[in-house]
């Protein structure tokens, strides 16, 4: 049982992989203890009975005292001439340990090999601003080029989630916006194909790059184990980058994003998360004119929101269906065929709470500016970050996760410590010498998780050894013997 005390400082993701399996074996342990101790005595006492000399045993008894018999006369003839030659054997012993460090390199870091979860999860992001619409049609599109890789006794459905609405809903989707879709390719059962989901992934990411050009497409086949080693996170690969500007962690997320795919072999999906191009109406307001026509800022909006979108999003009303308990948002808004043009939007009418008469949007505000903005923003303690996320195919995510750390090393400049987490200083593009003060890199993910795993590992298997030599110490009483049998 002292084998399994080291699990109760284990730290990360090995936590809570190894405490459950831990208490389980020791339970059983301490559960075989007491049976040994009570139950299995009172049986061999009134089963066993003393064998007489001369006694005809059973066969069977006769072959397994034989074989036993035999294999201790072959061990102790390899013993006795082992000892005879105890520096060739100590020195064979060594090669082999040597042998087998130097196949050390060839050996891949994952917390868990792929699995094949029977479903493929496509992440699917058209040029950003297209129109909810357009994207049902692309994705319609997309349905059956899957129907067309996957035979449909490989498949058994699948789901598409398009768009996100902006309320709390948004928390259970992968879309930031009406350009983006989730597609779950649920296939048969492991055992009636001959397919596995990585294959079939691998197939489509070939037809779509064909099929679709300019349509980002992110596969992921792990099912809820890779969700738990990633933290929810959609890829394995995860490098943020930290900064002020939105423009300029934007181009520094493409560089990288661009970098991996040219320098990092088995790399597939490199995307950037967080986009920036999103069309965005800008509409300056005249306050002076405003307060002449007795309108203010917020009665500007509302009406706007109003026309475009709905009056539920500033004054929610409900009604309620007392027949189904359903209850439903009631608010005005335009038709949406009735708004087609930048002078439709001009003419909308607002009216507030100090005004006589609606006055038209055009008489309150300056011109229209088309613009782009942000699609989503991330925060991590507090910090406004943009992700690079990657997928790894054909190889194990810690090799790949090491050529990424060299690139990036090369690319800019590695800061020191940081402890599981990775991160690089960026480089002045316009001074080389110098790096961008207030921007950082960081490889997060499950290379970060996976790396803090393997640490609290290496510490429990240590502490696990210097226990178990503790106790040998104490059954020996002696401190050279346990030594020897333990090394």
């Amino acid at each position: 049982v002292v084998v399994f005390f080291p699990v109760v400082f284990l730290f990360g993701m090995g936590k809570y992989l190894f405490t459950p399996l831990a208490l389980c074996v020791a339970f059983a342990m301490f559960a075989s203890y007491f049976l040994s101790q009570t139950l299995s005595p009172a049986y061999c006492a009134y089963f066993l009975k003393q064998h007489v000399p001369g006694e005809r045993r059973m066969l069977l008894f006769r072959a397994c005292d034989a074989g036993f018999e035999a294999f201790r006369h072959s061990y102790t003839w390899l013993l006795e001439r082992s000892l005879r030659a105890r520096w060739l054997v100590v020195a064979a012993s060594l090669l082999l340990l040597a042998a087998s460090l130097m196949l050390f390199p060839l050996l891949g870091q994952e917390l868990f090999p792929a699995t094949d979860a029977g479903q493929i999860v496509i992440n699917v992001r058209a040029p950003s601003g297209t129109r909810i619409e357009l994207t049902e049609q692309l994705t319609q599109d997309v349905e059956r080029a899957i129907q067309d890789v996957i035979p449909e006794a490989d498949r058994q459905m699948i789901v598409t989630d398009i768009g996100v609405l902006y309320d709390w809903p948004a928390g259970y989707t992968a879309n930031s916006g009406s350009m983006d879709a989730t597609m779950l390719v649920q296939l048969s059962e492991a055992a009636d194909r001959g397919i596995s989901s990585q294959v079939y992934a691998n197939r489509l990411r070939e037809a779509f790059a064909e099929r679709f050009p300019g349509v980002q497409f992110a596969f992921n086949t792990g099912g809820m184990v890779s969700a738990a080693l990633n933290f929810g996170l959609p890829s394995p690969i995860n490098i943020q980058v930290e900064g002020r500007d939105m423009q300029e962690q934007s181009r520094i997320a493409e560089e990288i994003a661009d970098l991996l795919e040219r320098e990092v072999p088995n790399v597939v999906d490199v995307r950037v998360q967080q986009a920036i191009d999103y069309p965005t109406l800008k509409i300056k307001p005249d306050r002076t004119k405003m307060a002449l026509s007795g309108v203010s800022q917020e009665d500007a909006v509302q009406n706007l929101m109003s026309a475009l979108n709905s009056s539920t999003s500033f004054d929610p009303a409900f009604w309620l269906d007392h027949q189904t308990g359903n209850h439903y948002f009631v608010g005005v808004t335009y038709k949406e065929q009735d708004i087609q043009s930048f002078e439709t939007l001009r003419s909308v009418p607002i009216t507030g709470s100090d005004s006589t008469a609606p006055v038209q949007l055009q008489n309150l505000t300056a011109d229209f500016e088309l613009t782009q903005s942000a699609v989503e923003v991330s925060h991590v303690a507090l910090s406004r970050v943009i992700d690079v996320f990657a997928n790894v195919e054909g190889r194990d995510v810690g090799r790949v996760a090491q050529d990424i750390e060299r690139v990036l090393s090369a690319w800019g400049q590695r800061n020191a410590g940081g402890g599981t987490v990775a991160s690089w200083s960026v480089v002045d593009p316009q001074q080389p010498d110098k790096t961008l003060a207030g921007y950082t890199v960081r490889m997060r993910g499950e290379v970060s998780s996976m790396k803090e795993s393997f640490t609290s590992l290496a510490f429990g298997m240590v502490l696990a050894a210097v226990l178990i030599y503790l106790v040998m110490v104490a059954q020996f009483r002696s401190f050279l013997d346990p030594f020897i049998i333990m090394f």
